[in-house]
């Protein structure tokens, strides 16, 4: 009697998965077929999203897009913000269909280099007094170009301030926070004495200090500080004034202890409960903290270095480009254009979450009038500067490893195991240059083999 072969589950499984994602890939090709062939032309915007807010707010301007442009149907493909970047770097390899793309600053470089953008040179230059590139602050364009070349348009600008509690600010007898604070000076003698200790032990704490790279490195190059020289060849952050900034940090955290320990709890829920009394942060937060704050609050100025002029760290709002590889760069630059355009920008402002790359939407009264917080204008503090006062992100090709070294050896450095005090902060601002002047030589040897 013959038996027939049985398929372990694992391995049934696995076909069961590859026949769904063959039919999820094979219902997408059918949906554009249908598309083109009802005269329409379908494109494809790819930008990464966890909110259900921010989805919504941009599956609005696609519909008002749709209504304006009726020939044109916009499919959004949305993944969450650890996998986006691999992900298109993966779609592109692949040849898979990408036209419309939210990239960071900090992976624009590296898709350039691979001839993965589309230079937009040409519309621009068509259609300029619509595009209107003088109504964007100054600098905010820069990120987008390179070799004297459009390759995007920005949609944002990311400023930061800082949040505080206005109810355990009047407890503490403090005023409202102004331009005149610096980060030594009023802002840490505002989180000592904010900070308590309650009766049953429990902690309020004076302020939240984030140890992310783009933080740190946004204060230490407000301090005349960076991770690169000025051509991007060597990493320099072992330098007096970076080490000033992560001693800051270090001390906020470990010496003076007004501030928690990162990863220990979670510092958004201690401010928004009113166990933490100062949160600098981004604009983004607006929203949520006017649904959901249960006292009163608003918004301060980013404090500055004592001595020192202000400086900016400018993250040029995560620019919109068009694939390289579109079939239908017109359209993708139709759409481009109008996420990048003034109507799209008021529209957004209206939702508070944003600071917009636009003069005319950031200056509005969508943004300024409404509130909390009472002073909104204090967001555009920055993207105000000069363009003298502002230093570019820099897009690094090895940005993973470079994050990866950055917080493993933050963590050592807070955890006691580099030392204390000012030696230990030294040797994490020694070990983190050295380890990236690594990564450095290792990508120059790189393109050098590609090259031969």
């Amino acid at each position: 009697m013959s038996q027939r072969r049985k398929d372990k589950p694992g391995k049934a499984l696995s076909w069961a998965i590859v026949g769904i994602a063959a039919l999820g890939i094979a219902a997408l090709c059918t949906q554009f077929k249908r598309a083109e062939s009802s005269g329409k032309v379908r494109i494809r915007y790819t930008i990464w999203g966890d909110s259900p807010d921010t989805t919504k707010m941009f599956k609005d301007l696609v519909a008002e897009f749709e209504r304006r442009h009726p020939r044109i149907d916009v499919e959004m493909l949305i993944v969450p913000w650890d996998a986006y970047h691999r992900k298109i770097f993966t779609m592109f390899a692949a040849n898979s269909q990408l036209d419309v793309m939210r990239l960071s600053t900090a992976y624009f470089d590296q898709l350039l280099d691979r001839g993965a953008i589309l230079h937009l040179d040409k519309f621009i230059e068509r259609d300029k007094e619509e595009v209107d590139l003088d109504d964007f602050f100054d600098g905010t364009l820069d990120a987008c170009r390179k070799d004297g070349h459009y390759y995007g348009l920005p949609m944002q600008a990311y400023p930061w301030g800082f949040y505080y509690n206005k109810n355990l600010f009047k407890e503490a007898g403090l005023d409202p926070p102004d331009r005149t604070w610096t980060w030594r000076g009023k802002f840490l003698d505002a989180a000592k004495r904010l900070t308590r200790i309650g009766p049953d032990g429990s902690k309020r704490y004076g302020c939240i200090m984030s140890t992310s790279l783009s933080n740190v490195m946004r204060m230490a190059i407000s301090n005349g500080g960076n991770m690169f020289n000025e051509d991007n060849t060597r990493c320099v952050f072992n330098s007096a004034e970076t080490r000033e900034t992560v001693q800051f940090v270090y001390d906020l955290i470990v010496t003076h202890k007004v501030a928690p320990m990162p990863g220990e709890q979670n510092g958004l829920l201690l401010f928004t409960t009113g166990r933490a009394a100062m949160l600098p942060a981004l604009r983004s937060l607006v929203p949520m903290f006017r649904a959901q704050l249960p006292f009163e609050w608003d918004v301060g100025p980013t404090p500055g270095w004592a001595g020192k002029p202000p400086r900016v760290m400018v993250s040029v709002g995560n620019p919109r480009v068009v694939s390289s590889r579109t079939r239908h760069p017109e359209e993708a630059w139709q759409f481009l254009k109008f996420l990048t355009g003034k109507e799209a920008a008021r529209m957004l402002a209206r939702s508070g979450r944003y600071c917009m790359a636009r003069r005319s939407a950031a200056e509005s009264e969508e943004f300024l009038k409404t509130t909390p917080p009472e002073h909104n204008q204090y967001f555009l503090d920055e993207p105000n500067l000069p363009i003298q006062n502002k230093v570019y992100r820099v897009s690094f090709p090895r940005y993973a490893k470079l994050l990866r070294i950055f917080n493993d050896n933050f963590h050592l450095l807070l955890q006691g195991e580099l030392g204390d005090g000012p030696q230990a902060v030294e040797e994490f601002c020694r070990v983190v240059e050295r380890k990236v002047n690594d990564l450095i030589a290792a990508e120059a040897k790189r393109k050098q083999a590609v090259q031969q």
